[in-house]
């Protein structure tokens, strides 16, 4: 079996074939013509065969130089495409997050990007709340679930699910602080689920799991409810860490002195068996 030629070989072979000048191929290359020329001769004779017909008025292609051509040329394409994306990945943080979380990560996002230009956080946003890194082709995730499950070896607390009514300022001063709970009632109440789960975890820590609204809408997500009462359609039931934002603005405010602590968390899950060193540098840079 014949030894395989250098990169350096090849890569002249393809660069002066494929122009049929050596003073282009050498410029190409960023080489002299006398180097382009001894590499070529050195691969004729490593291979021995003709690739060039050496004539007065330039160079043209052997039989053989046609037939290697392409084949070498495809494997030098194959090889780059591999080391470009080798180095595309070792740069990009493919991220997967609820779309609740939006309005709290992509500040911090934006920061991160400052502060590592060269990384690339490619973003998915989805309803659900887990990962199976098996199946689904991520570096990191955002998930939700009790806090007891949001530390360990491969998973960091964030932060805790804290939820409040919220509406706009507007709508707060319909509001009767003496008899707060029934004109909530009288508002539409905004869900993002069909089971009103947030309306109920804070009514439940009021003690009036019974108090019913006499109207309800219902979201796909919780960041569309929440961007709905931001807007004046009503008064949902927020993380108050998740709309520091819209609460910071004065967008919403919170008419309820009661936060109820749900015992939920969010916290950034990595694979354990294949921790990128681009992921690292998100966990300890955005989340430490």
């Amino acid at each position: 079996m014949a030894r395989i030629p250098s990169s350096k070989a090849m890569l002249a072979f393809v660069t002066t074939a494929q122009s049929l000048n050596i003073t282009h191929a050498a410029e190409t290359l960023n080489l002299t013509q006398g180097a382009i020329s001894r590499q070529l001769s050195n691969f004729e004779q490593e291979l021995g065969v003709t690739l060039f017909h050496r004539q007065a008025r330039g160079l043209a292609l052997t039989s053989a130089g046609r037939q290697l051509l392409p084949e070498i040329s495809q494997a030098l394409q194959r090889i780059q495409h591999s080391i470009d994306q080798l180095a595309t990945n070792h740069r990009r943080i493919r991220l997967k997050a609820p779309s609740c979380v939006t309005y709290w990560l992509m500040p911090k996002l934006a920061d991160f990007h400052g502060r590592h230009p060269s990384l690339e956080v490619e973003l998915t946003s989805t309803t659900k709340h887990d990962v199976n890194f098996l199946t689904e082709q991520f570096d990191a995730a955002i998930c939700f679930g009790h806090r007891s499950i949001s530390q360990g070896t491969d998973r960091h607390w964030l932060l805790d699910e804290v939820l409040t009514p919220m509406c706009t300022p507007d709508i707060a001063k319909t509001l009767d602080s003496a008899n707060l709970l029934q004109s909530l009632t009288e508002h539409t109440w905004l869900h993002a689920n069909q089971e009103h789960a947030d309306w109920q975890l804070w009514l439940a820590g009021t003690g009036h799991e019974n108090v019913q609204a006499e109207r309800n809408q219902i979201f796909a997500t919780l960041d569309m409810a929440t961007s709905a009462a931001a807007r004046g359609f009503g008064i949902v039931v927020g993380d108050v860490n998740l709309a520091i934002h819209e609460l910071e603005s004065g967008r919403l405010i919170t008419p309820s002195p009661i936060q109820i602590k749900t015992n939920n968390s969010y916290f950034l899950q990595i694979p354990q068996d294949n921790q990128t060193p681009a992921a690292i540098t998100l966990l300890k840079d955005l989340f430490s």
